[in-house]
């Protein structure tokens, strides 16, 4: 339920980046950075709540003989992460009409989903679902956007949010630009 949020700043940005593609490359780039960026706070924010209250959350909602899935939630809740940055990328891929590029973004997804279902499962039960997911999201909203050199730049602006040295420069920024008024 909490990806309501980042979603909903990503469907108030769209249109705004959009407006910028048409009339200003510049501040084009820049908002989309930003968005990388917010959405990457809020998720690792919520992220981190998650983890931290997993155990009462599942204890609350289901009871203490399910206490084991919160181990579960608290894996599951960073791939989706990775979901959201693919949210992201979405908007660029509309914005630069390349959104042929989608169908290859989502098999990579389902395909390294499978291959890390059929590894992990075995070994792990559940918790190796719960990691096969996070892996293969990252796979499909991060790594696959290397492959193609018109997509690279979707990588390392996902990286740039995930490592937050866009968040830190963001930060830095408009602590700049409020000593500066």
């Amino acid at each position: 339920m909490w990806v309501f949020v980042p979603n909903a700043i990503i469907a108030s940005f769209k249109p705004i980046i959009i407006s910028y593609k048409k009339a200003n490359e510049e501040q084009y780039k820049i908002n989309l950075q930003r968005l990388y960026t917010i959405t990457s706070i809020v998720c690792v924010v919520f992220a981190i709540g998650i983890t931290i209250f997993s155990k009462l959350i599942v204890y609350i909602l289901y009871g203490q003989e399910f206490i084991n899935a919160s181990t579960v939630l608290y894996i599951l809740i960073w791939s989706l992460w990775f979901g959201i940055i693919g949210n992201v990328h979405y908007v660029w891929l509309v914005c630069e009409n390349k959104e042929k590029y989608s169908l290859f973004y989502s098999f990579s997804g389902s395909f390294s989903n499978i291959i890390c279902n059929l590894i992990f499962i075995r070994k792990y039960g559940m918790y190796g679902a719960a990691i096969a997911t996070l892996i293969s999201q990252f796979i499909a909203n991060v790594l696959s956007f290397a492959i193609f050199k018109e997509t690279r730049e979707l990588t390392k602006n996902a990286l740039e949010a995930i490592c937050f040295i866009g968040p830190i420069r963001y930060i830095k920024n408009n602590i700049r630009e409020r000593k500066c008024l």
